[in-house]
């Protein structure tokens, strides 16, 4: 079995209430879109389908 291929994406934006970091995970069965504000623990995650990568990750 083969190692398996993952893409992680992070951004860093200005945001209404501050700074936040949105990011997605990318492999070859899902996606998962994260979103958080730096200095928190807690992260937002949702899946997201390959077709609206750039979308979801602009959305957030």
């Amino acid at each position: 079995m083969g190692e398996a291929e993952v893409l992680l994406v992070q951004v860093e934006g200005a945001g209404e209430y501050g700074p936040v970091n949105p990011g997605v995970v990318v492999g070859r069965e899902a996606v998962v879109s994260h979103d958080g504000r730096r200095g928190e623990e807690e992260l937002e995650y949702v899946s997201i389908e390959h077709n609206i990568l750039v979308w979801g990750l602009a959305a957030r």
